[in-house]
């Protein structure tokens, strides 16, 4: 009843298609935003479902780069791109909802394979993803047609194929080894929905507990933000995703090198391989309730004596295991994390996460 009332002066779904204004800045925008959240790649939608190609696509006559207004949009997203250094991705459809021919063999051969060719040798994209499924075969020969046109490019598709990395709508149970990545909305949908609400929206938390869970498992987070129609995103969506980039620079010379371990944790834990050093491993506290500092007072492990069997355990009932030191080692975990955090979190804060920790493990020991 809502879209009637608010939207019946409208005949169609293309007549839609008249309200987007992008100013000239929007993709500059879209881009700094990705930068800020700590993503290493931006991706723009060249060609949609619905049929509509944001560039000068061949085999159409659905062109929206045709306009004016929307010539640049694709090519200025790639140019934002590169001089931010980040890696550039265009998604392409393999579903056209208003052609009947769509997924057949001359579909194919006549309009799907020379757009691919044409987006890949002239827009110059680091990826392409290939949304939507049809016929595995028919998947395949697009694979090999982006490959023929640029070996470079990495692939991206919504199904099982060789020589393309999975993208998957929901998280898998383990690890896997075959490339994948997980997508979802930072909303409860791909798009923009100005309906929704904060509540609706994922948490600097939620990314991050996201994207290290991909960590853990292999994959990798791929993150669907939509704008509205003058290419503007809500600020609902980009201060968590900028809050989360806070801490996902931060920890960046440690997570580039991780790599899925022989477990990946649990709901609160991420466990990863250190590549630069095989003996160590990296763990990620998403609980913020000090659960690694819980371990300091059992360091005490290492100090043996052969001359006194009982050294240990005297250590570990008087000393290590005493509340009355658990603020003394707060402070040195505390100190320790402000060398890796910075001023990031002040260090009555990370003194008080630690002392939390702490104090339980004590606690517990009585």
């Amino acid at each position: 009843a809502h879209h009637r009332d608010r939207w019946g002066h409208l005949d169609g779904y293309d007549d839609f298609a008249q309200l987007v204004s992008f100013d000239a800045d929007a993709p500059e925008r879209w881009v700094r935003l990705a930068a800020d959240a700590g993503m290493v790649l931006s991706v723009s939608t060249a060609k949609h479902h619905d049929g509509w190609c944001w560039w000068n696509a061949p085999a159409t006559d659905r062109v929206l780069a045709a306009d004016e207004q929307y010539s640049g949009v694709l090519s200025e997203h790639a140019a934002a791109c590169e001089r931010r250094e980040l890696a550039f991705g265009a998604v392409y459809s393999t579903l056209d909802w208003p052609d009947a021919e769509a997924g057949s063999a001359a579909h194919l051969d006549t309009v799907m394979s020379p757009q691919l060719t044409h987006l890949v040798g002239g827009e110059r994209p680091q990826l392409v993803w290939l949304r939507g499924t049809v016929a595995p075969l028919a998947q395949e020969a697009l694979v090999r047609t982006v490959v023929d046109t640029d070996p470079d490019v990495a692939v991206f598709s919504d199904a099982p194929l060789p020589g393309a990395t999975r993208v998957r709508s929901a998280m898998p149970e383990g690890i896997e080894a075959s490339p994948w990545v997980l997508c979802c909305g930072v909303g409860a949908a791909l798009g923009y929905n100005r309906a929704e609400s904060s509540r609706d929206q994922l948490t600097a938390r939620d990314v991050i507990s996201l994207y290290t869970e991909a960590l853990a498992k292999g994959g990798a987070l791929v993150l669907s933000v939509g704008t509205d129609a003058g290419g503007n995103i809500a600020d609902e969506q980009s201060t968590p995703l900028r809050l989360a980039g806070e801490w996902i620079l931060a920890h960046a010379h440690l997570l580039d090198r991780s790599a899925p371990w022989q477990i990946w944790g649990d709901s609160d834990t991420r466990i990863l391989a250190d590549t630069d050093d095989s003996s160590s491993l990296l763990a990620v506290d998403l609980s913020g309730a000090g659960r690694f500092a819980a371990l300091t007072p059992d360091l005490d492990v290492f100090i043996r004596s052969s001359q006194d069997s009982l050294m240990a355990l005297e250590y570990h009932r008087h000393f290590t295991h005493a509340l009355p030191v658990a603020p003394v080692l707060a402070g040195v975990v505390a100190g320790l994390a402000r060398l890796v955090v910075g001023d990031r979190i002040a260090l009555g804060r990370l003194w008080a996460i630690a002392l939390l920790g702490i104090t339980s493990a004590l606690l517990l020991d009585l």
